[in-house]
């Protein structure tokens, strides 16, 4: 009996038109999985409230927009509340669903931010979703191993890569997380949300290492020995480079895009070459220009046949002993939940 209810009511929510049915979001950051790389709730907050600050976006007490709070007025609610607009614990987001075939297509209206602090809960206010628009597009996720380097703000709002919980959806509140579940679970069978507009993207990760001076006999290591060897030779006849004739090239530097797509592809980003007097930061163009007989630097970097020491993976910094372990698992493509499997 209560089956066939829930089932009525569900149809009521997204009925015959299934057209502009009003929904409001909750997300809550303590409820943001780690597996994602990335808390979106964090991250949202942060880039809000550096628009509001410079003025770029319009902070308002409600969603009636009755009165505008300054960025001098949300820092001095801040101070006395104790608790900081970038620490928001819960964000309601305004939107309409519209279903289709194969997608479920969103409008989002605006959002509204509050945090809770040793007494109470504090109401930042609401934003306009048209005032930040620009600037969710453009700002790319912090993400650690786990996650993705090539995830905006916007594009993870519209396809939904995060966690929240059915508040409302059209008149219907939702009394508790299993109803609001059941509820999804009913209206997003064999769909996906803005899915034409923005299809899934491939797995990408931003990967820096570094090339260093030999330590051991190991052929790899010989083989990164003789590289940075012919980087010092070649720097010694370019004076648009190193302007001293003396420069000891120590390590070099290289960040790449590394791209699952079929296959693992990379894309040289950045060369930086660390000398005795500086540092070099090259572009792919640039270091292709580098002859490192019998071809360039670029064409030796993408073969990889030498001994690498990876750094950084996204916005994570890797530890030197385990540097080793994240180079294995990334080539072996167990890209999923990467921190996991090093742990």
């Amino acid at each position: 009996m209560f089956a066939l209810i829930y089932l009525n009511n569900t149809k009521k929510l997204m009925g015959a038109s299934d057209e502009n049915l009003p929904v409001i979001l909750r997300l809550l950051a303590d409820k943001q999985e780690n597996i994602r790389g990335y808390n979106f709730v964090n991250q949202l907050s942060n880039c809000v409230y550096s628009g509001i600050i410079s003025g770029q976006v319009k902070l308002w007490d409600s969603r009636e927009k009755e009165v505008q709070i300054m960025g001098t007025s949300l820092k001095e609610i801040e101070r006395t509340s104790n608790i900081l607009f970038t620490a928001s614990t819960h964000i309601f987001i305004y939107e309409q669903w519209n279903k289709r075939n194969q997608e479920i297509i969103t409008t989002t209206h605006g959002f509204s931010f509050s945090a809770k602090n040793a007494i109470n809960e504090v109401n930042f206010g609401y934003v306009d979703f048209n005032d930040v628009a620009a600037l969710l597009a453009r700002q790319f996720i912090q993400s650690d191993a786990n996650g993705n380097s090539n995830l905006t703000l916007g594009y993870t709002l519209l396809t939904k890569q995060f966690e929240y919980q059915l508040l409302q959806a059209g008149k219907h509140v939702f009394s508790n997380d299993a109803e609001s579940k059941n509820a999804l679970k009913e209206m997003l069978v064999n769909r996906g949300f803005n899915q034409v507009l923005f299809p899934p993207l491939p797995q990408q990760k931003k990967i820096t290492y570094v090339v260093e001076r030999a330590v051991s006999l190991m052929p790899l290591a010989l083989q990164a020995d003789s590289i940075l060897q012919w980087v010092q030779n070649y720097l010694a006849t370019d004076s648009l480079l190193c302007k001293t004739t003396d420069c000891a090239v120590t390590k070099i530097e290289v960040t790449e895009i590394w791209t699952l797509l079929y296959q693992l592809q990379m894309q040289i980003e950045k060369v930086i070459i660390h000398t005795n007097t500086g540092t070099i930061v090259l572009t792919e163009t640039q270091a292709k220009n580098i002859k490192v007989p019998p071809i360039s630097l670029t064409g030796l970097i993408n073969q990889k046949d030498f001994l690498y020491t990876i750094t950084s993976v996204n916005t994570q910094n890797i530890e030197r002993k385990n540097a080793f372990l994240y180079q294995r698992a990334l080539l072996n493509l167990q890209w999923q939940n990467i921190n996991s499997i090093i742990e």
